[in-house]
Order: C-alpha cells, then structure tokens, then sequence
C-alpha cells in the first residue's frame, strides 16, 4: 500500500496501487461544516483535510512544495535509495515524528537529519 501525506494537515493517505486514479476537489463550506479539500481514489474517498479551509488558494495536496523534491534526491543519495523509496522513508519518519513531510524536509535539507543507510 502506498502512503503519501496531505500537504495541508499532514495526515497520511493510503492510496493503494500507484497507477489508481486520483480525484481532487474543494467542497464549499455549508451550514454544518467548513470548507474542506477531498481525495477521492477509485470512487472512495481517501482524505478530507478541513486544515486547508484556512489556505487563500488551495491547491493539489499531494502535489509536494521544492524543499519536499530537494529533500527526497538527498534521501536518494545518503540512502542509497531509489526516488519512491527515499519518498516512503520521508513519509514513514514524518508519521513517527508526529511532523508535516515538508516540516521534515526542511530538516533534511537544512541537514539536522540524515537517512543513512542500514549497515
């Protein structure tokens, strides 16, 4: 199962096979509920994030900001990892810190963290 996190709450989201086509929207907010962003993967819905109804201009949530790209190719390197590899250790050790993907990959680029390989 494949997990990426939402840009907005940080929240992880399963998403089975890489190749399940993804649906995205922004639903009004309405009497009884704020506004919200909805992951819907193969007729499920996978996420709802309400963090984002405090985001001017939302945007894709699984589209990742450059520090995120950045920290994945030193992954890559220091792990001696393939991309999606490096992307699921950033998403995994994000989880475990209680931390936003893009909290911890300013701490990868800022190099506070490594991702050494095993030895």
């Amino acid at each position: 199962m494949t997990r990426i996190s939402c840009r907005y709450c940080g929240d992880p989201i399963a998403v089975g096979a890489l190749d399940l086509p993804l649906s995205f929207r922004e639903d009004p907010a309405t009497a009884v509920r704020p506004r919200q962003f909805v992951v819907v993967g193969g007729g499920v819905l996978l996420h709802c994030c309400e963090v984002a109804a405090n985001v001017e201009t939302m945007a894709d949530p699984l589209f990742f900001a450059g520090v995120v790209h950045q920290a994945i190719g030193m992954v890559c390197v220091q792990a001696g990892v393939s991309k999606d590899a490096a992307l699921n250790l950033l998403m995994d050790a994000s989880v475990a810190a209680d931390v936003t993907l893009e909290q911890l990959a300013v701490s990868v680029v800022d190099r506070t963290i490594r991702f050494d390989p095993p030895s």
